[in-house]
């Protein structure tokens, strides 16, 4: 186990940013899957929705939800925090292994932007953090409905 933990602190030396955009990736589904745990039990437990629904279809409601804390339900926000802090301590392990796994597809999407695109470093870098954040983003609004239907309560809460 020491000898893996070890190989794995020299792969992340070697591969610094690589590392850290597949990290991020990985972070970003990690709390896109806290989200909708939270959300679900929330409905579960509350009988209502974490957020004030704007008219906006359910998918995009549920995704740009992450993105305005403000308009959560301070209950809702206290769940998800707290199940941030404690499972995302727990899985911290296992999202650094998975990060190590994703970096071969990390470097092909960079060197597709800096081969075939013909983009200096930067901005190749720069276009892998929008695809990432982008991809994160979409699990969200299925991490909400995957959840919803294990636990068999309605999105809306109502």
């Amino acid at each position: 186990l020491a000898r893996r933990w070890r190989q794995l602190v020299d792969t992340v030396r070697r591969s610094g940013m690589v590392y850290l955009f597949s990290y991020a990736f990985i972070s970003h589904v990690n709390l896109a899957l806290m989200f909708g745990v939270a959300w679900a039990l929330f409905v579960r437990t509350w009988h209502a929705c974490p957020i004030e629904p704007s008219g906006l279809p359910w998918a995009a409601e549920v995704t740009c939800a992450f993105y305005r804390p403000v308009l959560l339900h301070r209950k809702f926000l206290a769940s998800y925090g707290a199940m941030c802090l404690g499972l995302g301590t727990i899985t911290r392990p296992l999202r650094a292994g998975m990060a190590v796994g994703l970096m071969p597809g990390v470097r092909r999407i960079i060197s597709f932007f800096e081969d075939r695109l013909r983009c200096p470093k930067l901005l190749a870098y720069t276009l892998t953090i929008v695809v990432g954040v982008t991809l994160g983003s979409l699990c969200f609004a299925p991490a909400v409905f995957l959840s919803c239907a294990v636990l068999s309560v309605p999105v809306p809460g109502v």
